[in-house]
Formats: structure tokens, C-alpha cells, sequence
């Protein structure tokens, strides 16, 4: 993997973690632990779901990180993207408009 490719990859699952399994897992349950899971990382409690290789996994659903965004992938599998509010800052740095992708 080329260096470009490693910190779009980077950038793509950090946005994942954060606006799309922490965030709503802290509006939900109040905590943004997640966990390692075969394969990826996971949610602790609900909302359940997971990235596994390139893939955010949820409700049945398995959608590529390719040349979509935070708010697309969380509305696809039903939960409100954004980060946790007033927990920290900085973060990813990324939108939920923003065009993400990440390479398997």
C-alpha cells in the first residue's frame, strides 16, 4: 500500500469510529468505548456496529468505506452520525459530508 493510500485508509476509519460508532453510541448509551472485534473494531453497547476490514457492518447490512460519506453510512444503518458533543476536541477532522474512502 502507497503511503496516500495508508492515510486516506487512516483518515477513513477514524472518521468511521467517531462519527459513525462512538457518536451515536454516546447519544444512545453514554459511553464511547468501542472494542477490538475479529477483523476490526466495534461499538461496546447499542447501537451495535462494526468495521471490519473496509466494511462498516450493521443491521444486516455490510457497506464499503469507497467513495462515501459518514452521513450516507449512518443513514444506511439507521443511527444519527456526528461525534460524541462535548467530550473532546479535535478529533478526526472530518465532516459528515466529507468524501471518505478506504483501501481493504
Amino acid at each position: 500500500m502507497d503511503i496516500e493510500s495508508l492515510v486516506r485508509t487512516r483518515r477513513a476509519l477514524h472518521a468511521v469510529a467517531e462519527l459513525v460508532l462512538a457518536g451515536p453510541q454516546f447519544r444512545t448509551s453514554g459511553t464511547i468505548r468501542l472494542r477490538a472485534s475479529l477483523g476490526g473494531f466495534a461499538t461496546r453497547a447499542e447501537p451495535n456496529v462494526q468495521v471490519v476490514g473496509a466494511d462498516l457492518v450493521a443491521s444486516g447490512q455490510r457497506l464499503f468505506l469507497e467513495r462515501t460519506t459518514c452521513a450516507a453510512l449512518a443513514a444506511a444503518v439507521g443511527v444519527t452520525v456526528g461525534a460524541p458533543a462535548g467530550l473532546y476536541q479535535g478529533g478526526s477532522g472530518v465532516g459528515p459530508e466529507d468524501v471518505i474512502e478506504a483501501d481493504p
